[in-house]
């Protein structure tokens, strides 16, 4: 080959070269941004910036030497998987472990949580002390049916009827003792009517709906039911990926599953077939890049999804108050934070005839949550939170006068 083509030819394989460096790191900004919290950005791109960087020269020169020496492209490839594989692991990054389980100790040994064919997992009744790896304790009480308990033996048989109250953990008392939770302590104010909390650790918007919507046709109605809304709950959906791999992680607490149907934006009902595990990419046990890889996946699935998981939780909402119109129910919508998104919510609420309130605090202010040991709200918190629902409740069920006993 003459000296001229060969020097021209090098030019052109150096020019894509480069071009496909520069295109990775394009890629890179674009990943990164949507993949990485905003105020770890930079972080993220100079760590991961220079790892991805490393791995397309290392591409750049393995067409190179593919072309020039004759090397199988496959060896290449290989090499790179390798190198990626190397860089990824001396910085920080792991394979998946499905075995590995949240730092709590559960006392007495056994599981918080039991799998549940429908809702996914529930509460499993008995008295529980549960230690964080900082020290700190907290004592949790579930009733036969597995609903948390809200009242000491020193309150009046309820004659009023019931108010239900669904939600997360926040709605729970992750964190908090019985008697902390803001659920005990609306109850202590409205001692003639029966509180029943059936907010479970990690339930999201789906959960709530399916256990209000299944509790209607075996108990009596209450008088008032509250869902306590937070923009998250929405992602707590089985159609999500990232939702069923972060549940894994849960099982020193029980063996947790997946809601066995779900409603799609038109109301329609679907049901899993499998709802007790997550499939995970092949071999994702044993390499980080193809677990990186996975996050990546599950993250770009939820901004594919993002408008179509919201417009879920409006049909949910909407589901929320056909069962309370049909079962004459007071119903609050009440907003766990305060944002545009709650705010969205509030008036499409408004329009189906269901009362909202605002329950929000300031969370930056450290009284409100349990940090260092927790980031749930605390029971400062909790406290305020009741006087809130109290006061809306009130306006939705005037005869509830609340008192002190």
């Amino acid at each position: 080959m003459p000296a001229k083509i060969a020097t021209a030819k090098t030019k052109n394989y150096v020019a894509a070269g480069f071009g496909l460096i520069a295109l990775g790191l394009g890629l890179n900004v674009i990943v990164l941004a949507h993949l990485f919290p905003s105020n770890l950005w930079l972080q993220s791109f100079l760590v991961r910036g220079v790892i991805y960087t490393l791995n397309f020269l290392l591409v750049f020169y393995g067409i190179l030497f593919c072309f020039y020496k004759r090397a199988p492209f496959f060896v290449i490839v290989l090499l790179w998987i390798l190198g990626a594989e190397g860089v990824l692991r001396l910085n920080g990054y792991v394979p998946w472990n499905p075995r590995k389980e949240i730092d709590i100790l559960v006392e007495p040994p056994k599981a918080v949580y039991g799998y549940d064919p429908f809702l996914g997992y529930v509460n499993n009744p008995g008295h529980f002390k549960i230690t964080f790896p900082t020290g700190y304790s907290f004592e949790v009480t579930h009733q036969e049916n597995g609903f948390r308990k809200t009242r000491s033996g020193l309150l009046p048989q309820p004659t009023q009827g019931q108010i239900w109250i669904f939600g997360c953990s926040s709605t729970y008392g992750w964190s908090l003792n019985d008697s902390e939770a803001f659920a005990w302590l609306v109850q202590e104010k409205l001692p003639d009517y029966e509180v029943i909390n059936f907010a479970g650790a990690g339930y999201g918007m789906l959960q709530t709906y399916l256990q209000y919507r299944e509790a209607l046709k075996s108990m009596e109605a209450p008088k008032v039911a509250i869902l306590v809304y937070a923009p998250y709950l929405e992602w707590r959906h089985p159609i999500l990926r990232s939702w069923r791999k972060s549940n894994v992680h849960f099982n020193r607490a029980g063996q947790l599953g997946y809601p066995a149907e779900w409603m799609d934006e038109q109301g329609q009902n679907h049901r899993f077939k499998n709802n007790r595990e997550y499939k995970a990419v092949p071999f994702m046990q044993n390499s980080a890049l193809l677990n990186l890889l996975d996050q990546l996946y599950n993250r770009f699935q939820e901004l594919w999804v993002g408008g179509r998981i919201s417009k879920i939780a409006e049909r949910t909402l909407e589901e929320f108050a056909r069962e309370s119109k049909q079962h004459d129910v007071k119903m609050i919508l009440a907003g766990l934070v305060d944002d545009q998104r709650v705010r969205d919510m509030f008036e499409r609420a408004g329009s189906l005839g269901i009362y909202s309130t605002d329950v929000s605090l300031d969370w930056s202010d450290p009284r409100t949550n349990n940090l260092p040991h927790d980031k749930h709200p605390s029971a400062y918190a909790n406290r305020k939170m009741a006087e809130k629902l109290l006061d809306a409740i009130q306006k939705v069920l005037p005869e509830s006068a609340p008192r002190t006993q």
